[in-house]
């Protein structure tokens, strides 16, 4: 407590005593100064504990890095404040295990692939590790994004392989809420048959995808197709719902396939193979989330171009914020300028060389609409790197047949200036607030992290920062760096239930459709309650396109609710056209103190004439 509370403490208690003498007067005054004194004395004492705790406030996440290259991997921690300002903490931990995964109740798991290890970490209040033991597993784990946590964080699961049969299993485990600590309840088979139809002709899997709205695990990778299974809310084990098998023209790339919970969609990063360099494409399927025996199995939807047929041209691994509103892309394109009026005793040579080489990589946004639907909103700039030479002064000799040349003179470029590699990954943190390019550099630019605000209603990118520059690794390739967010503060997630609202048949201009219930809920697993403080709503074209429907005395629901691990409201919502179109689209808005999705965007479609 400051100095000055004690004085004016004892002020108020000197105060309430009468005095003889004391006039009625007197003693009102002394009345009205014991509520002043005691206000004051409350603020003043209320003073010192705020600001320590604004000094003390745990941040607003923890970022766990995760780089380096096929023989040793290292991990750095950093803060993240609620600007995105990111602040490294502690010292880098290395060696350490080259693939990371983050648990919402304040775990972190490490493995290296090839090998039969898990580690078990405590996240603490500061960020740093403590080690909790580990887990053997059974077979050598995969490759990419082999361990995956369920929603409820209480079950996780290992894609392992067997290097003499070539059989993959996926080894299921049960969490200890406590001790974070891994215990092994069995396997099921995620061998995926030869069907003769994918580009490649692979059967790997690499990468396991939970939904945490479904219960529904995936398995993809560099392979011809994606594995379905339930998980068992209670026991944690998977049933097989079968297989997807991609398009006959097309392969995904690896590491390819993402989830986006909310949109109720699984997104695979695909090369089509047309002409000579084929085209690079995300191929959406829709999640069916109708109750019976096509639940959780996957619909292909029409595919999206990202770039198309060109020599130099890359698309690098998925991302997509949480709320089912965006999903990101990194690209790089390459040109290149050739040498001209070369020629020999013969005519024009044959073996045109290149004079100078550039490469442009940017992040492309597109918007998720109904039924896993994409479409382009922006393009952000990263970086531009050109490499130039001096072209030959002379040609010495030429092939009579081939016309090929040989020079005199400074030996120009052998090729574009391209990653090689591939493109970096992208990370989104716990918010949906944050972007992070793990940019792979090139021979005249560093590898770097590259930090971006979204914008959460248009999709854009602004550039916030560069972290860790000049680390000398490939971010490309097999040497992905893996990235994990933990929010500090406790787990704290709202969901929506449906994700989006699809209005079906066709509406008359005027009139209103019949209510979609949405039901707003906090998951059992959360450790603290949710309060709602916003909720709007509006058409695309017209903002009385879509209507939420008000309670009593004009209440907009849920707004004011706080909701308990576990509960959940509801509201209804209209579709009320004013005017013709296929489709009409709006969205409603959810703003709560959740920690994680603090907003959430549900998406509305209909049809009216």
């Amino acid at each position: 407590m400051p100095d000055i509370c004690l004085p004016l403490l004892a002020c108020c208690l000197a105060a309430l005593f009468p005095r003889e003498g004391r006039s009625i007067l007197g003693q009102r005054i002394a009345f009205a100064a014991v509520i002043v004194c005691a206000a004051l004395t409350a603020s003043l004492a209320a003073f010192v504990p705020q600001a320590a705790m604004a000094a003390t406030k745990p941040p607003f996440e923890f970022m766990f890095v995760d780089v380096g290259s096929l023989l040793q991997h290292s991990l750095s921690t950093f803060t993240l404040d609620s600007s995105g300002a990111a602040t490294q903490v502690g010292s880098t931990m290395s060696p350490f295990p080259g693939n990371i995964v983050v648990s919402e109740h304040g775990f972190l798991y490490a493995s290296d692939t090839n090998k039969t290890t898990i580690s078990e970490y405590r996240i603490n209040s500061d960020g740093s590790l403590t080690s909790e033991g580990s887990v053997t597993t059974p077979l050598p784990i995969g490759s990419y994004a082999p361990v995956t946590l369920d929603d409820t964080g209480f079950f996780a699961y290992a894609l392992l392989y067997n290097n003499t049969t070539g059989a993959e299993t996926i080894e299921q485990y049960t969490v200890d809420p406590t001790t974070g600590v891994l215990t092994d309840i069995g396997s099921v088979s995620a061998n995926n048959p030869s069907t003769g139809n994918c580009a490649l002709g692979f059967s790997l899997f690499s990468t396991l995808l939970a939904d945490p709205n479904l219960s529904t695990l995936y398995a993809a990778g560099f392979d011809c197709s994606i594995a379905e299974f339930s998980i068992d809310s209670t026991a944690g084990s998977l049933s097989d719902l079968g297989i997807t098998t991609l398009p006959n023209d097309s392969f995904p790339t690896d590491p390819g396939p993402i989830i986006v919970p909310a949109a109720e969609a699984v997104f695979v990063q695909s090369l089509e193979q047309v002409g000579n360099y084929g085209i690079e494409q995300i191929l959406p399927f829709a999640i069916n989330t109708t109750a019976g025996a096509t639940f959780g199995t996957l619909t292909e939807q029409t595919s999206v171009t990202v770039e198309p047929e060109a020599p130099f041209q890359a698309e690098g691994p998925l991302a997509a914020l949480s709320d089912g509103t965006f999903l990101l892309t990194p690209t790089a394109t390459g040109t290149v300028q050739l040498c001209s009026n070369l020629s020999g005793p013969y005519g024009t040579c044959s073996d045109d060389l290149p004079q100078s080489s550039t490469e442009t990589s940017s992040v492309q946004s597109f918007k998720i609409g109904p039924d896993a639907s994409l479409s382009n909103v922006s393009t952000t700039p990263v970086e531009t790197a050109t490499q130039t030479a001096t072209c030959p002064t002379s040609v010495l000799m030429q092939d009579p047949t081939s016309l090929a040349c040989s020079y005199a003179g400074t030996t120009p470029l052998s090729g574009p200036v391209l990653t090689g590699s591939g493109v970096g990954p992208l990370f989104v943190d716990n918010s949906n607030q944050f972007l992070f390019y793990a940019d792979p550099g090139t021979s005249s630019v560093q590898s770097s992290l590259i930090e971006y605000q979204i914008n959460s209603a248009t999709g854009q990118l602004g550039r916030i920062a560069q972290l860790l520059p000049g680390v000398p690794v490939d971010y490309g390739g097999f040497s992905a760096p893996s990235i994990g967010f933990y929010s500090p503060e406790g787990q704290a997630t709202l969901k929506s239930n449906p994700s989006f609202v699809t209005f079906k048949g066709t509406i008359t201009v005027g009139s209103a459709s019949k209510p979609h219930t949405v039901k707003l809920e906090a998951p059992k697993s959360n450790t603290q309650s949710i309060a709602i403080f916003g909720l709007t709503w509006g058409g695309t074209t017209n903002p009385k396109d879509f209507t939420v429907v008000l309670g009593p005395n004009n209440q907009t629901p849920c707004v004011g609710d706080v909701l308990a691990p576990g509960q959940n409201c509801k509201f209804k919502v209209e579709f009320t056209p004013q005017e013709a179109g296929a489709p009409l689209t709006g969205t409603i808005t959810v703003r709560s103190n959740a920690v994680k999705y603090p907003t959430i965007n549900i998406p509305l479609t209909g049809t009216a004439q």
